[in-house]
């Protein structure tokens, strides 16, 4: 039999590699800004020089709209009977509400939105090159009580990756900024200049419930990253609008959206 190998031309014991990755984590979780604890995601520090290229994910809309206006809109269904049984919401800005809903059990009520930030000094080029989306469960939409926090304003979207969960197989469709078609994403940096790209992935339902998750593939220059994914243990959950009680807050209480 022969014997293991341990130097350089070898395969490195298994608590150093290990060890390797850990650290990677952890200097991941460290970063500050954008690409803090609060921010979801991970990349793999022997494919991307973490002093060079950053990959993360957010799903809090309180991170990646704080420098916005209250101008986004979000919605919710609430598996409780009636809307006496609904709390008062925290605030009238619908960001601080999601939270809050979270607590509540809320559902997203016909989609679902988690911001990448993607950042890069331009030494190499990175291309976004493969989705997948894995639907955990499937069920009927649910009825409940239908809450929406509804308020106007400009509001300007990044390209998007827009997720039909609808279908048995999900379907997928780039859009460029603003709208329209897009080809899958590829970001350019200019060299010797620290720069962040943003994209938004959309998972929208009318029909399902449906809880899902997804997981991105990066190429750096001539590598492939491993998947960065979403948290495993808290998919995302959307579900399409049954029979359901619709209520906005206003005057102090929970009133049907009729009229507004």
């Amino acid at each position: 039999m022969a014997n293991a190998k341990s130097g350089d031309g070898g395969v490195k014991p298994w608590w150093k590699r290990a060890g390797a990755i850990l650290s990677a984590v952890i200097a991941f979780l460290g970063l500050g800004g954008l690409v803090g604890a609060k921010l979801l995601g991970w990349f793999d520090a022997t494919v991307i020089d973490r002093e060079r290229v950053s990959i993360a994910v957010a799903e809090d809309p309180r991170e990646y709209l704080s420098d916005l206006p209250n101008w986004e809109s979000f919605e919710w269904v609430f598996p409780t009977e009636t809307r006496a049984s609904l709390p008062r919401p925290p605030s009238d800005d619908c960001r601080e509400r999601w939270p809050w809903a979270q607590k509540l059990n809320g559902v997203d009520a016909l989609q679902s939105r988690i911001r990448v930030y993607v950042t890069g000094d331009g030494i190499e080029d990175v291309i976004l090159d493969g989705i997948r989306v894995r639907i955990h469960q499937r069920r009927e939409a649910i009825k409940g009580v239908y809450a929406r926090c509804v308020v106007g304003g400009a509001s300007i979207s990044p390209r998007q990756i827009l997720i039909d969960l609808d279908p048995r197989k999900p379907r997928l469709t780039y859009s460029a900024q603003g709208g329209g078609t897009s080809k899958p994403f590829a970001f350019a940096f200019p060299k010797g200049k620290t720069e962040r790209e943003v994209f938004d992935v959309v998972g929208y339902s009318t029909r399902c419930a449906c809880t899902w998750d997804i997981a991105l593939t990066f190429r750096v220059g001539d590598k492939r990253t491993p998947l960065v994914r979403h948290v495993p243990d808290r998919p995302l959950r959307t579900t399409g609008i049954a029979a359901a009680d619709d209520v906005v807050w206003r005057a102090g209480r929970w009133r049907p959206s009729s009229g507004d």
